[in-house]
């Protein structure tokens, strides 16, 4: 059995280019090289060597023996690259994922179910119906190393995103129609989805779907009347429940509180004059952003998600002064998504249009941190001192 590899030379350069001088960033840039050689190597079989061989002692013929010190080196190069201790990578499963109406599930090329994810998972991780993933077997659950292909599978499942939830004089909550413009009766040829009073927060305790809420809906293409809310980005609806302040803090003077107003930053960084890009739907809270990113001495571009026709177009050319990109999610088209993944620099998603969601995104891009805030991977920020009065 012969080792050969491809060339993996400008897929490396890549890699090193996009690194800094983090250790997160040169860690999670060795395990890609790592992964990138791996793929790279091809074993050919004993028919195939004895090809290679016929064809190797004519190009020796002709070389004049410079083919065996040219092999010499490749199998030194071998012995540098592969290493033969077992690696977690002999843990990793090829799996495809299958879209369901909430959430999926991935299953081997034989069809046997291997793991599921919720809903949650599925945005953060970006895949799509048909996708090839690479799964690390190891953890439990198993945990998403990559995703290798894009499957681009047709679905039987449609969908409408940023649907608006109004209430009817009866009290009871509805979408017609979505904040892009489309009526449900186009995508689905019902008039109006009726939210089940069990979701419906304004009349159980367990629900969760309120009047002004942005959801999205999904629903099998044959069957619409079984439509369901497959998201919910509570934008109006979850100011509902706060509670008053007490009684005794608002003894504060206005100017105390004018004080407090002065600065939106929570955390301690300094972009030097770094140029940030957020993109968020409608440019909501622009002036409040762009004081933030001001705050930290930083250059700030509100950009609205909604408003350009020609993604791909439009951010090759919006995002190439820009150092750092955020994305504030379930505010963006899915096309915007995928066009910020290929074009930005560095990258970092906000899961709210909360300034703090932002700043520390724009922290985490900066650094080279991961691009979402899990519960599995807490970061430490550099939380800014309070002035003490």
């Amino acid at each position: 059995m012969k080792e050969y590899y491809l060339d993996y030379r400008e897929q490396v350069r890549n890699i090193l280019d996009a690194l800094d001088d983090s250790s997160t960033s040169l860690r999670l840039g060795a395990v890609a090289i790592e992964n990138l050689l791996t793929l790279a190597r091809v074993d050919l079989d004993d028919e195939d060597e004895e090809d290679s061989d016929d064809s190797d002692a004519i190009e020796e013929a002709d070389s004049g023996g410079d083919l065996a010190d040219a092999e010499t080196e490749d199998k030194k190069q071998v012995k540098i690259i592969r290493h033969e201790e077992p690696t977690a990578s002999s843990h990793y499963q090829l799996c495809r994922f299958s879209r369901a109406l909430k959430g999926g599930s991935f299953y081997t090329e034989q069809g046997d179910l291997v793991s599921e994810i919720n809903e949650l998972a599925v945005r953060n991780l970006n895949v799509e119906n048909g996708d090839l993933v690479e799964l690390d077997l190891s953890s439990q659950p198993p945990r998403v190393v990559r995703i290798v292909e894009a499957g681009n599978l047709p679905s039987n499942i449609a969908t409408m995103s940023y649907g608006i939830v109004e209430r009817d004089p009866a009290g009871d909550l509805y979408v017609s129609r979505s904040a892009m413009g489309e009526s449900l009766s186009e995508c689905a040829g019902i008039d109006r989805y009726e939210v089940p009073a069990i979701i419906d927060a304004g009349q159980t305790e367990t629900g969760f779907v309120h009047e002004g809420d942005i959801v999205d809906l999904a629903w099998y293409k044959n069957s619409p009347s079984n439509m369901i809310v497959r998201w919910v980005s509570q934008t109006k609806g979850e100011e509902v429940p706060k509670k008053e302040k007490p009684a005794e803090k608002k003894v504060k003077s206005e100017k105390e509180d004018k004080d407090k107003e002065e600065s939106v930053t929570t955390l301690n960084f300094d972009l030097h004059g770094r140029s940030v890009a957020v993109v968020i739907g409608n440019e909501l809270r622009s002036q409040e952003i762009q004081k933030m990113v001001g705050e930290h001495h930083g250059r700030c571009k509100v950009i609205d998600a909604f408003k350009f026709s020609d993604t791909e177009s439009f951010y090759k050319h919006a995002l190439k002064r820009a150092d750092v990109t955020v994305m504030v999610q379930n505010l963006n088209k899915h096309s915007t998504s995928k066009a910020l993944r290929k074009y930005a620099k560095r990258l970092a998603i906000a899961d709210s249009a909360d300034l703090s969601s932002i700043e520390r995104a724009i922290y985490r891009a900066m650094h080279g941190l991961p691009a979402y805030e899990t519960s599995t991977q807490p970061i430490a920020y550099p939380v800014k001192e309070l002035a003490l009065s």
